[in-house]
């Protein structure tokens, strides 16, 4: 089964105080163009998605995409939006100007991955204006240590279904999950993802899950 999730870890424990802040997290979803990412950095060989879990995987009758709905970022990005949100984020972290932020963002030093995250460094610097600087380490030391010690701010990083069911995307954002890179904490997901794995009604466990996904959406984890 194909399905595969790109995306950008949000280190919520980083030393950066900004990424903890839900509005900042906000900002950042809002002010991603995907449509455009797609594009410019994979010559729309892949499709813009604005959600974690892939549509076609298997639901309760039909697929997942096909029973449910999730309420998410626009593929075309929100600047109007992004930039309320930047600017609760800076009212509360004592941010004069945009201009006085620096996120890093790290990745690979593969070419492929060198070209995605300058893409993604322009769309935020441009919707933004904040200063988006790109850190390249090797493939090894990505997953070796930077990922697993939490050694980054933001990481370009990837995510492959071992199974067709909306759970094995939606663990990694599980509090206890060593894989939950972002550092992610939600309780009340975490419940959710709990209550699923021995739920024997299929409806109420979808259910679950799909709560599970909104949460998290709405985090901008």
């Amino acid at each position: 089964m194909n399905g595969n999730d790109d995306y950008l870890h949000i280190n919520e424990q980083s030393d950066n105080p900004l990424l903890s802040d839900k509005n900042s997290r906000l900002a950042l979803n809002y002010g991603l163009d995907r449509n455009s990412y797609i594009q410019l950095a994979t010559n729309n060989v892949y499709t813009a998605a604005n959600t974690l879990v892939m549509p076609l995987v298997s639901g309760v009758e039909k697929t997942y995409g096909e029973e449910y709905t999730l309420d998410s970022y626009p593929l075309d990005g929100d600047k109007d939006k992004a930039l309320d949100y930047l600017q609760k984020a800076m009212d509360d972290q004592g941010i004069a100007n945009a201009s006085d932020i620096t996120i890093t963002l790290t990745t690979t030093d593969q070419e492929s991955s060198k070209k995605i995250a300058e893409v993604v460094q322009e769309l935020w610097q441009d919707t933004l204006g904040i200063n988006v600087e790109v850190q390249q380490v090797t493939y090894a030391n990505i997953y070796g240590e930077v990922l697993p010690n939490g050694d980054y701010e933001i990481a370009y990083a990837g995510w492959g279904p071992d199974y067709s069911d909306p759970y094995t995307y939606l663990d990694l954002f599980r509090g206890d999950n060593p894989y939950n890179y972002s550092k992610y904490q939600n309780d009340q997901v975490d419940e959710l993802l709990k209550a699923s794995q021995t739920e024997t009604d299929a409806k109420t466990r979808m259910d679950e899950l799909n709560q599970a996904e909104q949460l998290i959406l709405d985090d901008g984890a």
